[in-house]
């Protein structure tokens, strides 16, 4: 029997996945342990290339890893995720990947290069021109860090004194780099996030805060999710854009623009878990894609 790990930066109970999802865990095709990162230590030895200490003791390494992060993401998420990598642990998810990820710019970039469609987006710093981002943007924009989650660092900006100010305060006194993007009022409050798992698609859920008066759709925010059911054309973007990406697992977000979907962002930790669709949770349908993946890598089911 396959020997997994689920490794969270939140405690049992308190993030994605609740006290009855872990004991639910015990009924799987294949063990899945739920690890605390705050419980692993990290060791560079050439006598421990086998192991892994864990709560104060070594631990034989588990066939795969899911690192369900739900904390920003810091330099131990990262040493982690390289160390199971050094270590042989099969894991769907890559350093290298969620770092490109988080860089928000970085992937426009990359996206537009390969012609997906995405939210006509500029850098401010300190000694950006503001009546040129008004020119090319206009009002209402929205600005936003370029390494945020979860709607966090996200705001609708009305008017050029409102923009000056936040340039003020982030931009020159702090020396942060803020993302100005074209609002797209046809998306307001809605947005539909795909899930993907090894390039093929595990499950679509709208989100929906519409009738708030917050224009961001996170369900972290107020919005709801419930099931969607992409259509080819999502199904094409969201596969196109795994691809650019190299992402093996991640949820890619489609605002509804005026003549078609945008991507809005790239989340390398799939949310939206507990939807339910014909019997069946989110969680579930993400688990089968997971031991499907982990199984045609690994070449066996043991």
């Amino acid at each position: 029997m396959l020997n997994g790990w689920i490794i969270s930066d939140t405690k049992p109970g308190e993030g994605y996945f609740s006290i009855e999802d872990l004991s639910a865990l015990q009924k799987l095709p294949f063990k899945l342990d739920f690890i605390n990162m705050a419980d692993i230590d990290l060791e560079v030895a050439d006598d421990q290339l086998t192991l892994i200490h864990v709560q104060g003791e070594y631990r034989p390494l588990p066939d795969f890893a899911l690192c369900m992060f739900e904390q920003e993401v810091c330099y131990f998420h990262f040493a982690l995720l390289r160390q199971l990598e050094m270590l042989g642990v099969f894991s769907l998810h890559k350093a290298k990947n969620i770092a490109r990820s988080l860089d928000k710019f970085h992937s426009y970039q990359k996206l537009l290069r390969a012609w997906i469609p995405v939210a006509k987006t500029i850098m401010v710093n300190a000694n950006s021109r503001l009546d040129w981002i008004v020119e090319r943007i206009g009002f209402p924009m929205v600005l936003k860090v370029p390494d945020g989650s979860k709607g966090e660092g996200v705001c609708l900006v009305r008017n050029r004194p409102e923009l000056q100010n936040i340039q003020d305060l982030y931009c020159k006194n702090i020396g942060r780099n803020l993302l100005a993007q074209e609002f797209i009022a046809t998306s307001k409050g809605r947005d539909a996030r795909i899930t993907m798992c090894d390039g093929e698609v595990v499950f679509g859920v709208l989100r929906d805060n519409s009738a708030g008066e917050d224009f961001r759709s996170n369900i972290s925010v107020g919005g709801n999710g419930v099931w969607w059911e992409p259509d080819d054309e999502a199904v094409r973007i969201a596969k196109a854009v795994v691809k650019v990406m190299d992402m093996k697992l991640c949820g890619v977000d489609l605002l509804f623009g005026e003549n078609g979907y945008i991507v809005g962002e790239i989340n390398s930790m799939p949310g939206c878990l507990h939807v339910l669709h014909q019997g069946k949770s989110n969680l579930q349908r993400l688990l089968e894609a997971i031991y499907r993946a982990v199984v045609k890598y690994t070449g066996h089911d043991r």
